[in-house]
């Protein structure tokens, strides 16, 4: 009689680890398994691998990644003091995210940056400038009664003035609206310690539109109209923000770069 003769194929090993063998063949395993140390060692080997590869490949649990991103948010809030803050304003921003994707898009905000779709990704650094938001900046032209450093409706100097501050200028593409009214240009701490601003009054209430560099400007979550609400335009190199009590954008694509020479930004005006 062969030596092999009643000893289990190693594939009815295995199946019997893969908890696919049919009842005879287990006890057919588990009596070789007494009386046969080869047999034993064979299941042995197998488990290490089924071991050592599940290990290697299974996918996490949610437990386990939950686990380790609270492992690293501790790790960071213990080492910066308004780590926390940072991380729950994060948590906060993927939420709007995930349930605002409309008025992301009407934001101006894509919830897919531009360049990830068809071709390499784009990513735009943030600014390193923790400075008032664009609504928080608003509301404090507001609180000091809306009133610009240099009241004036003249378009030359409003674009001097922008383009002294971030190298570009910005005027209206043509005659504005009935309902629109240019009040002024000053400066804000905002997007950078001096943003410019221009000064509106739309269907008589007060509007910003908030200036700065491209490279200055810094994500903002917004997920439905609020009593103020940003809403973002990119014109050339820089970045705007109508800030406004309408709650729709009405006046954030009426502007555009003049691409004058530098001595028409010169002898323009403005401060």
């Amino acid at each position: 009689m062969s030596p092999n003769a009643g000893r289990p194929s190693p594939q009815k090993i295995e199946e019997l680890l893969d908890r696919l063998a049919k009842p005879a063949d287990s006890r057919r395993v588990a009596d070789a398994f007494e009386g046969d140390p080869s047999v034993a060692a064979e299941i042995d080997l197998q488990r290490r691998i089924d071991a050592s590869l599940g290990s290697r490949f299974a996918i996490p649990s949610a437990a386990t990644v939950l686990s380790a991103v609270r492992r690293e948010a501790n790790r960071r809030v213990s080492r910066e003091s308004h780590g926390r803050g940072r991380l729950l304003a994060l948590a906060a921003c993927l939420v709007l995210l995930a349930g605002g994707s409309i008025w992301m898009h009407q934001l101006g905000w894509s919830v897919i940056p531009r360049g990830w779709l068809g071709g390499r990704p784009t990513p735009r650094p943030q600014s390193q400038y923790q400075g008032p938001t664009v609504v928080e900046a608003h509301e404090s032209l507001l609180a000091a009664g809306f009133k610009p450093k240099l009241a004036t409706q003249d378009v030359r100097a409003i674009a001097a003035t922008i383009w002294r501050r971030t190298g570009q200028g910005l005027v209206p593409k043509a005659n504005l609206p009935a309902d629109v009214r240019i009040v002024g240009v000053d400066v804000v701490n905002c997007l950078s310690p001096g943003s410019p601003v221009i000064f509106l009054m739309v269907r008589d209430k007060p509007v910003s539109i908030i200036v700065d560099k491209l490279v200055n400007d810094r994500l903002i979550c917004v997920s439905a109209p609020m009593e103020i609400t940003p809403f973002r335009q990119e014109v050339g190199s820089l970045v705007l923000y109508e800030v406004t009590p309408h709650g729709a954008p009405l006046v954030r694509e009426l502007f555009e770069d003049p691409q004058e020479s530098r001595e028409w930004y010169e002898s323009g005006g403005g401060f």
